[in-house]
């Protein structure tokens, strides 16, 4: 069950079969599965979020250079290296 019940095509099989998926609906997987876009919707969804950039860090020099001029306490080296 384990790898399977993060699969959103799995829950969707499963509730397209007639079957009950005990778990989010594979729209929500999909929706939550991607940190940046799940942050977006939570923050419009009003739901406190911790700072931070809500951009795609296409690589070390561009994660490098919002490090230096973020000045938020948050959004450290640690929380961009995370999303790399």
């Amino acid at each position: 069950y384990g790898f399977l019940s993060e699969n959103s095509h799995f829950a969707e099989q499963v509730e397209k079969a007639g079957l009950t998926f005990i778990g989010p609906s594979g729209h929500a997987m999909e929706l939550m599965g991607d940190k940046i876009s799940s942050k977006k919707l939570a923050q419009e969804a009003g739901v406190s979020t911790i700072p931070g950039y809500l951009g795609v860090i296409e690589n070390e020099d561009e994660a490098v250079r919002i490090g230096m001029v973020c000045l938020d306490p948050c959004c450290s080296f640690p929380s961009l290296l995370d999303v790399l």
